[in-house]
């Protein structure tokens, strides 16, 4: 049986879990009305990822490149991958759909991807790394085999950045619960620069620190600037910071420039941004970005034993999400799950 979708949206999504679920789909008129329609670089390179981890997987796409085709194979993992991202989005465009799909492979996945590390319209590396794969600790029960290791840093537009990712196999979810945010403890972050002056990084932690210290006293920053071989191949900087709460949840805000920009930008908009989160009650929640983490955890909620490589949580998988949570339905469509079982419990978050 093969799914049929229009259009281009969720299509990371729609490609996670037609993977993991074993069905076949084909997206008919992607951007078929624009001036450059069809499939994009960035997702052309996604697919060739995809076939990279897994087994058997087919893929087509016409001559217009408006109609995709995709059957899924079996997902393998394994060592020794490298993966080119492009420039067009960096490798936080390609890190969820990664580790949703490795989750569940085979065999542990060690894989290196070269890109843009951070870049203003997709999460940072710094982001998953502190937020995202605590995350999927808590979420999987997994406390080893998660790493997100920085070789090199590379800003827009010409990126030359490099991670290396480790992503381990979930045999069993555990029952999890995180509707609690609880109160804020701490807050820490990572101020990052390449190919600019090193006092740029130094400027953004006392910035910060001045803002944020009215809050709690608790703020430490961490500076990393990195010359030569590491800084990539533009210059760059910006600023991360996470508030971690008493119940182990993080709230994160991020702000990325160009060295035409002013220190002061992403100072004044990542404090503010982190302090409006910490202040609305609407945007409590365990994930940094809506798209991301939503649907990673929409995803655990919607396994099914019969239907995967992992057995779903035995007794309650509870967890309190953002409202309007992009990608949530695009799970509920692929994974055969019922959802009135008390087992399986979405909260979302409507304060």
């Amino acid at each position: 049986m093969v799914l049929n979708f229009r259009g281009s949206q969720h299509f990371r999504q729609r490609l996670v879990c037609s993977t993991l679920s074993g069905k076949s789909i084909c997206i008919r008129d992607i951007r078929a009305k624009d001036q450059d329609p069809g499939v994009r670089d960035y997702e052309a390179s996604l697919l060739r990822l995809l076939e990279k981890i897994t087994n058997g997987c087919v893929v087509e796409i016409n001559e217009t490149g408006t109609t995709l085709r995709y059957s899924p194979g079996i997902v393998t993992g394994g060592s020794g991958f490298v993966h080119d991202c492009g420039r067009s989005r960096s490798i936080g465009f390609f890190l969820e759909p990664l580790v949703c799909i490795a989750l569940f492979a085979k065999k542990p996945l060690s894989i290196a991807l070269r890109g843009i590390t951070n870049a203003a319209a997709d999460p940072s590396i710094d982001v998953w790394r502190t937020v995202t794969l605590p995350l999927l600790r808590q979420a999987t029960g997994l406390s080893d085999g998660f790493e997100l290791k920085v070789i090199k840093r590379g800003a827009e537009p010409l990126g030359g950045g490099e991670v290396q990712l480790s992503c381990p196999v979930a045999k069993q979810l555990p029952p999890v619960n995180m509707t609690q945010e609880g109160a804020v403890r701490r807050i820490r972050g990572v101020a990052h620069s390449v190919r600019v002056s090193p006092q740029s990084s130094n400027r953004m932690v006392d910035g910060a620190r001045s803002v944020l210290n009215d809050l709690l006293a608790d703020v430490y920053i961490f500076t990393d600037h990195m010359t030569g071989p590491e800084a990539g191949q533009s210059p760059g900087y910006g600023l991360m910071l996470v508030a971690e709460t008493t119940t182990g949840c993080f709230i994160s805000s991020e702000c990325t420039a160009n060295a035409a920009l002013k220190v002061v930008v992403p100072i004044l908009l990542c404090s503010l941004e982190l302090l409006v989160h910490l202040t609305c009650a609407a945007n409590r929640h365990v994930c940094s970005k809506r798209s991301l983490n939503n649907f990673s955890c929409r995803l655990l909620l919607t396994l099914d034993t019969a239907d995967m490589h992992c057995q779903s949580a035995p007794v309650s998988f509870r967890i309190v999400v953002a409202p309007q949570s992009y990608g949530a339905t695009e799970a509920d469509m692929f994974l055969p799950t019922n959802f009135g079982n008390s087992g399986l419990t979405c909260v979302p978050n409507t304060v």
